[in-house]
């Protein structure tokens, strides 16, 4: 055989060994420490494991409280955004209203890869609350209820069931100043 014909799949058998044996990195969320708590059963098969939950002061206004499904690259697979009144008492969250900030509302959207594959709304007869327990400069913790149903004309490419529930689950969320993951 050839010398300059046997280089070249000698160098690449060596590589393809080399690749193959070498250790395979660990993806770049897994060492990541979670901000914020938000965990919970959302459908009989889909755990909502929000490893971003935080909240943001809006200047003179509402608390928003924002939490995302990570995958292990990083990306975000789920989002909740919560606008509240500062306030210990309970509020009823109502459907998302454009340009009103001064009540409760809840919002749920299925994304990849920057992409939104599916939003949910609030059913407004159902039973839908959110109640803070503390408020501080640091953190927010509270508990919150909502059932929401898949928005019509929104979603061709949804993945999760029609009607997500989220049941009396408790979070905690802490002061971040850019509220994104």
């Amino acid at each position: 055989m050839n010398k300059t014909r046997f280089f070249p799949f000698l160098l690449a058998l060596v590589t393809t060994i080399l690749i193959s044996c070498s250790k395979d990195e660990e993806p770049p969320c897994k060492d990541i420490e979670p901000l914020g708590l938000l965990e919970t059963q959302i459908s009989d098969n889909t755990i909502y494991d929000g490893k971003s939950t935080s909240y943001l002061k809006l200047e003179e206004g509402p608390i928003g409280i924002n939490s995302y499904v990570l995958d292990d690259l990083c990306l975000i697979r789920a989002s909740i955004g919560m606008l509240v009144n500062s306030t210990l008492e309970r509020q009823t969250f109502v459907k998302v209203v454009p340009n009103q900030l001064n009540t409760p509302t809840f919002s749920f959207f299925q994304v990849e890869e920057d992409a939104i594959l599916g939003k949910w709304d609030i059913i407004e007869n159902e039973d839908n609350w959110i109640e803070l327990e503390e408020i501080t400069d640091e953190i927010i913790k509270g508990r919150f209820q909502a059932t929401i149903l898949v928005a019509e004309n929104q979603n061709q490419f949804y993945t999760l069931n029609d009607t997500l529930r989220f049941d009396n689950v408790y979070f905690e969320a802490p002061f971040d100043e850019f509220n994104m993951p």
